[in-house]
């Protein structure tokens, strides 16, 4: 159960062990701890001594399937997740350590090695679930985990970008070797989320045509629909204007998938080709019922989805393509001022919108993550462009009772 007010969140777990039965209360100061590792304290380096399992997709269904009402099942999933949750963020509290001073200090990349910092603790400390009792107590950390956690994104790419703006050139910050390390960072991240809320799903939020998280039939065609309609909503927001999407391929059309990362692969992939179409058009001044469609079209694999976005927003530069998929790389940036664009409708409209000009695009990360939601399950993300014309997007998505995870050690874990 969790309670709200001005300046405490109680979060009560009540577990039974073998004798006498407790009950605690984890405050807002535990939750939002700050403490750091002493020197001296080998924690973290002691669970990052220890193997992770490695996830397998197969299993993953076949247990899910087998466990709805099986307590044994659910308890056995729990102390899964208990064991590799800690050793995986010991993996990256490492690395958060090991980073170079000029990153390691950024408060944006404190605040994800504190929050990280607290979650390792509040899982490694959790008793052991033995009872559905316990079960109840840790799923409610784990969800209070996942909110706390659902920022850091956000100050990863916070922090990265002052760090690129600090060091002044992308030579220097090139330097640094960053793209590795947000890869795993961000492959851990989808890691134990999915752990986390395959067990939740499992034991508490049970729906129909689900295990777990997996949705057995994704529509697809829906899935597309939906992604390009939040999209067209946020250019509408920002440009007063927006292209037709013109969704080409079966509607029948679905495989096994988790829908949140079809989703946000695809949302990402939509505001791009709505943001490029939309300036490219304005910048030649055409017609607003001139904006050329996005077309998409939905092709069945022999095991999967192919799916391919293609726009005529004025494509990507030769130079620029080995950029679009580094971390922290976006052309909002060499979006002109209204001094530059002197007074033509781009720039009065970005003019006009404020801060609000640059919400078609993020800080650096929709792209590269969005190839790695697709690699993760062993699916690819693929880019092809003509300059002055336009882009085409693919996404190859495995259906997950035949995809693996994308692991290559324990930098992916």
């Amino acid at each position: 159960m969790r309670l709200h007010c001005a300046s405490l969140r109680i979060i009560r777990f009540t577990t039974r062990q073998t004798a006498p039965r407790y009950c605690h209360i984890f405050t807002r100061a535990e939750l939002d701890s700050k403490d750091i590792p002493s020197f001296y304290d080998r924690t973290v380096e002691e669970h990052a001594l220890l193997p992770p399992t490695r996830l397998n997709l197969k299993y993953m269904l076949d247990f899910g399937a087998n466990s709805y009402k099986d307590k044994a099942k659910i308890l056995k999933s729990a102390r899964f997740v208990q064991r590799e949750l800690p050793i995986r963020l010991a993996h990256r509290l490492l690395d958060l350590q090991y980073l170079p001073y000029v990153v390691a200090t950024n408060p944006h990349i404190k605040k994800v090695f504190e929050t990280y910092y607290t979650s390792f603790n509040l899982l490694r400390t959790h008793p052991l679930v033995t009872t559905m009792e316990q079960n109840e107590s840790l799923c409610t950390l784990l969800k209070a985990l996942i909110d706390k956690n659902a920022p850091m994104i956000d100050a990863l790419a916070k922090g990265i970008r002052e760090c690129h703006q600090k060091l002044g050139t992308r030579r220097n910050f090139e330097a640094l070797h960053l793209d590795d390390f947000l890869d795993s960072m961000l492959r851990s991240r989808i890691s134990r989320r999915l752990m986390a809320e395959q067990h939740l799903n499992l034991g508490q939020n049970q729906q129909d045509g689900f295990v777990g998280v997996v949705q057995l039939e994704l529509p697809v065609w829906n899935i597309c629909a939906a992604a390009a309609r939040n999209a067209e909503l946020v250019c509408l927001d920002t440009y007063y204007a927006a292209p037709e999407v013109k969704i080409k391929g079966p509607r029948d059309l679905v495989l096994p998938y988790i829908p949140g990362h079809l989703e946000y692969i695809l949302y990402e992939l939509f505001k791009n080709a709505f943001r490029a179409t939309v300036e490219h058009h304005i910048s030649n001044n055409a017609p607003e019922q001139d904006i050329p469609p996005i077309t998409v079209t939905l092709c069945k694999s022999t095991h999967g989805v192919t799916i391919k976005i293609s726009d005529q927003g004025g494509g990507i530069p030769a130079d620029k393509m080995k950029e679009v998929f580094r971390y922290g790389y976006t052309t909002v940036r060499d979006t002109p001022s209204m001094d530059q664009h002197d007074g033509d409708q781009l720039g009065m409209i970005l003019s006009h919108r404020g801060d609000e000009g640059t919400v078609m695009a993020g800080l650096g990360f929709g792209l590269p993550m969005s190839r790695l939601f697709a690699h993760f399950f062993g699916g690819d993300l693929s880019l092809y462009s003509i300059e002055g014309y336009g882009t085409d997007v693919f996404i190859s998505i495995k259906s997950l009772d035949h995809a693996e995870l994308d692991c290559d050690g324990l930098n992916v874990l």
